[in-house]
């Protein structure tokens, strides 16, 4: 499902919020921002919840000093009067997060009760780094998620007009050697008229995040075009697929398996 925003933007120094614990059956509290109306929503089916100017954060902050993963506030999940709410800032940001005018120190869970008022980036004239935005969000405008699946999220991107697919996927342990990285390498170069090819990527070693830039494509997948025709043969009483059209898309297939491609695949030679 595609995520709707605007964020919340600000041009000062800091973004002021305060928190209040909230006894509902759908979440567990709700941070009101101080010079507006928006409101992040903690909701109980999830007890972690990102804020930052990332587009994958599940409340998007804009803000000079505001970072791409900013801090966590997390419920320990326990529906009891002594339950604990906590914030936590990554230490290797430079990310700086306030609670009643205390800053919080990185990596450390600090309570957050009902009442406490929040800021997010430099408070008071404070000096610190800015948070360097991505290369990703340097040359592509992300717009909103797609879909989820097992292996990543897909967002759609913008840039000079043209639309493309950015799935992100978190692989762990990233460095410049790692096996997933060598393998991109690899692809990036492929160019099969079957298969979705990669055009760039950014790697992110502090957020562990891999971002894969493919072209977009509307027309759908295999599985969705199957399902369709399924559709179709149960209105005209048809039996399935013709022979010609089996071959067609088995061939397509064989083809983006040809030696060059997967060399550890034996290659078909009627197709």
């Amino acid at each position: 499902m595609e995520r709707h925003y605007p964020a919340y933007k600000s041009d000062q120094a800091w973004i002021e919020a305060a928190y209040d614990y909230f006894e509902d059956t759908l979440q567990w509290g709700h941070l009101k921002v101080e010079s507006g109306d928006r409101v992040a929503i903690f909701g109980r089916d999830c007890r972690e919840h990102t804020l930052g100017n990332d587009i994958y954060s599940d409340t998007l902050f804009d803000g000079p000093f505001i970072g791409q993963y900013h801090c966590t506030i997390a419920w320990d999940g326990r529906e009891a009067e002594d339950s604990v709410v906590f914030v936590r800032t990554p230490q290797h940001m430079s990310a700086r997060t306030w609670i009643n005018d205390t800053l919080i120190d990185g990596d450390a869970d600090t309570i957050l009760r009902h009442g406490d008022t929040v800021h997010f980036g430099a408070l008071n004239g404070e000096h610190t780094h800015l948070q360097p935005a991505s290369r990703l969000h340097q040359r592509y405008e992300v717009h909103g998620i797609l879909g989820r699946g097992t292996f990543g999220v897909v967002s759609r991107a913008v840039s000079e007009g043209t639309s493309k697919a950015v799935k992100r996927v978190t692989p762990g342990e990233i460095s410049l050697e790692t096996y997933e990285v060598s393998n991109l390498l690899l692809l990036k170069d492929l160019n099969h008229k079957h298969i979705c090819n990669i055009e760039e990527f950014f790697v992110q070693t502090q957020l562990e995040v891999i971002d894969i830039v493919m072209p977009m494509v509307n027309e759908g997948d295999l599985f969705s075009y199957l399902m369709d025709r399924k559709k179709e043969m149960s209105t005209n009483s048809t039996h399935g697929l013709s022979e010609n059209e089996a071959k067609t898309i088995a061939c397509q297939i064989c083809d983006g398996m040809k030696p060059e491609v997967h060399p550890m695949i034996p290659y078909p030679s009627q197709c």
